[in-house]
This record gives C-alpha cells, structure tokens and sequence, in this order.
C-alpha cells in the first residue's frame, strides 16, 4: 500500500486479489440510471435507478464504464 492510502489503493488490491466478476466503486449519491425516463427533483428514485438485472445486462455490452467528463468551476457550485 502507499503512504497516501485512498480508495484507488484499495481498488488495485481489489483487482490484485480477488476473483469477482465485476470490480469498482460507488457513491453513496451516484446511481445508474435509466436514461430514457425524466429526472426531476421529485421523481421517486426507484422509478428511475437501474436493478441489477438491468446493471448485470447493460455491463454484458461494455468493458468499462466511466462518468461524462464535466468541467466545475467554484462559480457554478454555490
């Protein structure tokens, strides 16, 4: 492990050591979503938020999955 521990250190070991199927991380505010439904502020998330069926079939069709590059300035934060 590295001196600077943080979650990349912990996906290596993750991907060094164990025998899964799928490997990666989550945010506890980051979901897969069903791009075809409308998303509101008051939508029900469950409506919208993928099942693992739909999770497991969706990574049949691609290697990797990585978000949308989004460029944040402090301006459009608060």
């Amino acid at each position: 492990l590295n001196p600077y521990y943080c979650e990349l250190t912990g996906l290596y070991w993750a991907w060094k050591n164990l025998d899964c199927d799928y490997l990666g991380l989550v945010h506890y505010r980051r979901y897969f979503t069903d791009r075809n439904r409308p998303y509101h502020d008051k939508i029900n998330m469950n409506e919208v938020i993928l099942s693992a069926d739909q999770v497991k079939e969706f990574m049949s069709e691609v290697d990797v999955v990585v978000p949308k590059k989004r460029k944040y300035y402090i301006e459009t934060l608060y």
